[in-house]
Parts: C-alpha cells; sequence; structure tokens
C-alpha cells in the first residue's frame, strides 16, 4: 500500500517546479492538449489528463476532455495523481471503488463520488532527472483492466510532455522556433504509438509471434521513410534474421547484421548507431526475461537532428512481451500434454 509521503510531496524544489508552472504558459497547453486529444484517441479511453501535483493540490493542468472535468483543483486526499507522485512509479487501478490496497490517507470511495473516476491509469511526470511534476493519467469508462499496450502507450506520451516541459520547470524559456521543434517531435511521438498500437492490436489477436514480428518491421519501415527493417534473433555468437520489411534481400539483411556485430558486438548492452554511409545501421536490443534475445536493426542514412534509434526502442518492449507470451503458451501446451 502506497501513502502520502510528505517528505515527497513538500520537497521545495519540485513545488516550486510545479507553480511555475501552474497557470501559465498556453502555448505549451495547446501542444499538450492536441496531443493527449489524439492520445486519448489511440489508448481508447474517454479521458488522458496532465495534473501538476503541488504540496497540497493537485491541478489538472491540460486534459483532452476538458468538458467532462467537474473540478480543475483537488486537494491532494481526494488525488489519485498525487498517489502516483509519492509512490515514483506507475500506478493502474482497474476498480477505483473496490481497491482498498491502493493507499493510505486517500479516499478512493469519495473520489468516485465526487470525481467520477472509476478505473485510472498514472504514469509519473519526470523532468530533470528527478523532479515529479505530477502524472499524465488516463480514465476508463467504468471498471477498466489496462491492458501492456495501454501502459506502454501512456509512457511515451509522458515523455513527450516531460520534454516539452522541462525547460519551463527548470525556469529556462524557449524560443518559438525551439518550441516549434518540440510539436514536431510530440506528432513524431504519436506517429510511433499509432504504430505501436496496431501491432499490439495484431499481438492481441494472433498466436503466431511471426505475424507480429511482420507487423514491427513493416510499421518500422514507414515511420523511417521505408528504410530497411530486420528483426534478427540471437544465436550462439551471431545474428539470423528472421523478419523484414517489403523488398529487403536477404544479403543485405546479413550485411545489416554484420555491421552490428561488428561494432557493438552479437549481445549489445544498449540500443546505437553504428557505421557509416550505406552501411550505417541502427540497432535496439530485446531482451526477454531478462536475457538477451535478439535485436530490431535499421539501415539508415545520416539525417541532421534525426534520432532513429528512437523509434526502435518503441517496439523492444512490446517485442519482449510477445515473445514471452508465446513461450508461455507453449508451456502450458506441454504441462497440458503431459497431464492429459
Amino acid at each position: 500500500m502506497h501513502s502520502l509521503d510528505a517528505a515527497v510531496l513538500n520537497r521545495p524544489a519540485r513545488v516550486a517546479a510545479v507553480r511555475r508552472l501552474a497557470g501559465r504558459h498556453m502555448r505549451a497547453r495547446a501542444a499538450v492538449e492536441s496531443m493527449l486529444r489524439a492520445a486519448a484517441v489511440l489508448l481508447d479511453v474517454p479521458t488522458v489528463s496532465v495534473a501538476l501535483v503541488d504540496d497540497a493540490h493537485e491541478l489538472v493542468w491540460v486534459t483532452s476532455a476538458p468538458d467532462q472535468h467537474r473540478e480543475w483543483t483537488y486537494p491532494i486526499e481526494r488525488s489519485l495523481c498525487a498517489i502516483v507522485v509519492a509512490a515514483g512509479e506507475e500506478i493502474a487501478i482497474a476498480d477505483v471503488r473496490g481497491d482498498r490496497d491502493v493507499a493510505d490517507g486517500v479516499d478512493l470511495g469519495e473520489i468516485v463520488e465526487l470525481r467520477g473516476v472509476e478505473s485510472y491509469l498514472g504514469v509519473p511526470l519526470v523532468v530533470d532527472g528527478d523532479l515529479c511534476l505530477g502524472s499524465v493519467c488516463a480514465y476508463g469508462d467504468g471498471l477498466h483492466d489496462w491492458t501492456d499496450a495501454q501502459r506502454l502507450g501512456l509512457r511515451h506520451v509522458t515523455e513527450a510532455v516531460a520534454q516539452l516541459l522541462a525547460p519551463i520547470a527548470e525556469g529556462r524559456e524557449r524560443d518559438e522556433k525551439h518550441l516549434r521543434g518540440l510539436e514536431r517531435d510530440m506528432q513524431r511521438l504519436l506517429a510511433e504509438h499509432g504504430a505501436v498500437r496496431r501491432v499490439a492490436t495484431i499481438a492481441a489477436h494472433s498466436r503466431e509471434p511471426h505475424a507480429v514480428f511482420q507487423a514491427v518491421v513493416g510499421e518500422l519501415s514507414m515511420l523511417l521513410d521505408h528504410a530497411p527493417v530486420t528483426l534478427a534473433r540471437l544465436h550462439p555468437g551471431d545474428l539470423v534474421p528472421i523478419a523484414a520489411s517489403a523488398d529487403v534481400a536477404e544479403e543485405l539483411q546479413l550485411r545489416m547484421c554484420a555491421t552490428w556485430c561488428d561494432a557493438a558486438g552479437p549481445v549489445a548492452a544498449c540500443s546505437a548507431v553504428v557505421g557509416s554511409g550505406p552501411d550505417r545501421v541502427a540497432g535496439a536490443p530485446v531482451a526477454v526475461g531478462g536475457n538477451p534475445w535478439g535485436v530490431l536493426l535499421a539501415a539508415v542514412p545520416e539525417t541532421p537532428d534525426a534520432n532513429p534509434v528512437e523509434p526502435l526502442e518503441q517496439f523492444t518492449e512490446l517485442l519482449a512481451i510477445t515473445v514471452d507470451n508465446a513461450r508461455q503458451r507453449r508451456r502450458l501446451a506441454a504441462w497440458a500434454g503431459t497431464t492429459a
């Protein structure tokens, strides 16, 4: 059970950053609202909001559905977002009214009655490494079991919001050119999440992992301006391609794997861009159950201000979930066969 830890909520630097944001920066709020409206559609939820939490109140700073909010400020005793801030971690509640193990000091029944919240998903909104300003939260329509894809999607949205708000919270203003660049970044992140959601839908309805693998490489190729993309499986001392985007020859897939292995090794600890010229490759390792499994690779040109690794990283967790689920199904089938 979580608690409303006063030491966390009353931290001076955190409270000062929240108050710098509250009620200001209409341009930033408008950009975030546009993103939240799109996020609500992609996550298939009625409302997605950004809530700021100081030492005493929650402020609904911006929301995808302003007409649905009864109030805009709540005491922390009626704030699920304050629980997220105090805990410093993502919190998912399928049934707010019925869950008695969420937090000490928060009246969940009153939250349901006064705020109309029945299910909740909140991700900490963290800037500058450790300043948690509040949370980006989604509200379900009635009781709601949050899916892996929804949780992953809300994390992506939170990352985009944090990127925009960090300099404001730290007291550094952005010029218009930089702000427009951040708005483009948010649109890019939304496009990436749309792709992740489409793949997650396939994963939810398919028992065949290869269908998910093909969907991932296809979506990534589109996000990266039709770049060649391949998913390679780790074998002892080597990588072997197992899926590729359309019209990518096997020779190119093998060359991408060789470029990655020469620079980073088959078992790499982190994402990177390696090689140069026509052999420039971006890669994101995939781990399943904490163990290396493979690498997602894309052949990418040298483009100023572009980070080709980020789109790849959006899919690694979904790939890991797909592989793990397939393994669990095989274990269950084997167990059923031995007990029949």
